[in-house]
């Protein structure tokens, strides 16, 4: 057996992860309170982040709970939040496009309807995946530089998740390309990038701050609000 790593570079890890949880849970509280929840896209960026901060949390925080029926229970909304509400990012991603003016006006509420109904459609799919039998939800506890979390094992490829994310990089890309917004392309990016790093090399924290990055770089955006609706005069809270 490897011996195992010097201590602080074990708690650097989890500390790194609780660091992460603090900056997303700040983002959230101060983003809530500074703008109006009229917007459907808004909303749903912002149960992402908070998802995110407790995902993050339960990582830095799950040698200290330890292996057992807590962190057991505690994991299972991790997997939940990101089957219910990743596929959410098609109605943030058509919300922004159609408020930028990147969607034929006529088209707009037709596409936002099938956003709605792609999103819903896929998080039912995930669900019934992750519970049902024959596949199920089979958790086995993962140690890695002094951290512990469960992860799912014998779950399908994520097909349905990396297409919304494609389709969501390249609503950015287009925004970048035609108003000149370039944060949200970046910030899918550094997600793709993220998530292509092996986790049994660094581990998920890789993967963990390309979703953050996604998330902040949505929030930056202008276009969570119809140009010239009274919520539209705000400024983003990120530059």
């Amino acid at each position: 057996d490897l011996p195992a790593p010097p201590m602080l570079l074990i708690s650097a890890y989890g500390w790194a992860y609780t660091a992460l949880a603090g900056l997303e849970l700040g983002v959230l509280i101060t983003y809530a309170a500074q703008r109006s929840w009229r917007s459907d896209a808004l909303c749903v960026t912002l149960l992402l982040l908070a998802g995110a901060a407790y995902d993050s949390a339960i990582l830095g925080w799950g040698a200290f709970i330890g292996e057992g029926d807590l962190l057991l229970r505690l994991s299972y909304p991790r997997f939940l939040v990101h089957w219910v509400l990743v596929p959410f990012i098609l109605v943030i991603s058509a919300r922004l496009a159609d408020n930028a003016g990147l969607i034929v006006a006529a088209s707009g509420r037709l596409v936002m309807q099938a956003a709605y109904l792609a999103s819903i459609f896929i998080a039912m799919v995930n669900v019934a995946q992750g519970l049902m039998p024959p596949i199920g939800l089979d958790l086995e506890p993962v140690r890695f530089l002094g951290t512990l979390r469960y992860v799912g094992f014998g779950e399908p490829p994520p097909f349905a998740i990396i297409l919304v994310n494609f389709f969501a990089i390249c609503v950015f890309a287009s925004m970048w390309k035609r108003r000149g917004e370039f944060l949200p392309a970046l910030g899918g990016v550094a997600c793709f990038l993220g998530n292509a790093v092996p986790a049994s090399i660094a581990g998920p924290l890789p993967g963990s701050v390309g979703e953050a990055l996604f998330l902040l770089g949505m929030l930056s955006s202008k276009h969570f609000f119809r140009h010239g609706g009274a919520a539209d005069e705000e400024a983003p809270l990120l530059p």
